[in-house]
């Protein structure tokens, strides 16, 4: 049977910053101690085994690292996930409690049954869950150390604390505990939606636009890069599909007599639709969009507006500031991808008949 112990005291000491000198201190050995443990070529005796997985928030079984332990872990998530589908959350709890007893200080498997005890909660209706819950995912934040998946860290297991607390019932603690973990304002739309659903409307709404409009600049960046991908795949239907839907939803946002940052992404949206359709050669529908796309340039390059404010839904009492990497002006940017196209083909002529009509 494998052990990975000097694996694991290597990588426990490192995860809580320490230096080998600084752990022979903690447990009153030399350097020299602690160097073997971690080359393999000695064991800490079993007092310290003891004592170090304590330390770092770890089972024995943990420290050590029996290959068996973990195979027969597997066998545990198994069964705890066909119970889970099932929807069976009364042989699921008891199956967790039995698992956790045996593996007490496990990370994943306290993570897993922290779901599983709230999931349980929200359809059998009991509160005794959601507090058995809440107990698990706090020790999860105490065994965080021993997290392998990049999906969960400390900010998802407070937000899945918050989430517990709603589905309890307890919105004003749920919202204090989003409000204690919101950092750059990453959880104004869960902390909106709540109030919006405790009657805060206003401030609901000013939360819930903060996160809208804070997530413009995403969308359009995950546009262009849609876009790029589909014309390199020579999928041009698709991509055409989604420069419509980005730019039938830019457009739903613009106020109509008023300048914006929505009509300026509207216009950049319509540029990636040229540079797909100039992909297809195909000059007719190219020469309409050519069409609509130089003189809405003009016109927002003649007053520009990079701001919100004049746009529909902005209701967010915290500023925002929009970022877009793009041309200079508009109508740079339709030149510039236009401008290696084969000057003999007919849509490089289809472009110049259209901008000698706009631009003078």
């Amino acid at each position: 049977m494998e052990i990975r112990i000097a694996e694991n005291i290597r990588k426990l000491r490192k995860s809580k910053s320490m230096t080998q000198e600084q752990l022979a201190c903690a447990f009153g050995v030399t350097v020299g101690a602690v160097s073997k443990w971690e080359s393999g070529s000695s064991v800490p005796d079993i007092a310290i085994i003891m004592e170090m997985a304590a330390f770092f928030g770890v089972s024995t079984d943990y420290l050590l690292g029996y290959i068996a332990q973990s195979e027969d872990e597997e066998t545990v998530y198994t069964r705890l996930k066909e119970l889970r589908d099932g929807h069976r959350f009364k042989e699921a709890v008891e199956a967790a409690e039995q698992a956790i007893a045996r593996y007490p200080n496990n990370f994943k498997l306290i993570h897993y049954c922290a779901v599983l005890f709230a999931l349980a909660g929200t359809f059998e209706k009991k509160d005794a869950y959601f507090e058995r819950a809440l107990e698990l995912h706090n020790l999860s934040l105490q065994l965080l150390t021993q997290n392998t998946d990049p999906k969960i860290n400390e900010w998802t297991i407070k937000n899945d604390i918050a989430h517990t607390y709603m589905w309890q019932g307890k919105n004003d603690i749920a919202l204090e505990k989003l409000k204690e973990n919101n950092a750059a304002g990453i959880n104004a739309d869960e902390i909106g939606r709540t109030q919006i659903f405790s009657g805060n409307y206003e401030e609901g709404l000013s939360n819930v636009s903060y996160a809208l409009f804070e997530s413009i600049g995403k969308i359009m960046r995950l546009v262009a890069a849609y876009v790029e991908a589909y014309v390199q795949l020579k999928k041009y239907e698709e991509a055409i599909h989604i420069c419509d839907w980005a730019y039938g939803f830019m457009d739903g946002m613009r106020v109509p007599g008023k300048i914006s940052y929505f009509d300026e992404t509207t216009i950049i949206i319509r540029i990636l639709k040229i540079w797909v359709l100039c992909e297809m050669k195909d000059c007719e529908a190219l020469e309409r969009e050519l069409r609509c796309a130089y003189p809405e340039a003009l016109r927002f390059d003649a007053a520009p507006d990079h701001g919100y404010e004049n746009a529909r839904h902005f209701l967010s009492k915290e500023p925002i500031t929009p970022f877009i990497e793009f041309a200079p002006t508009l109508v740079e940017g339709i030149d510039s991808t236009l401008g290696d196209v084969d000057n003999k083909s007919e849509v490089y002529e289809t472009w110049q008949k259209v901008r000698k009509e706009y631009i003078r």
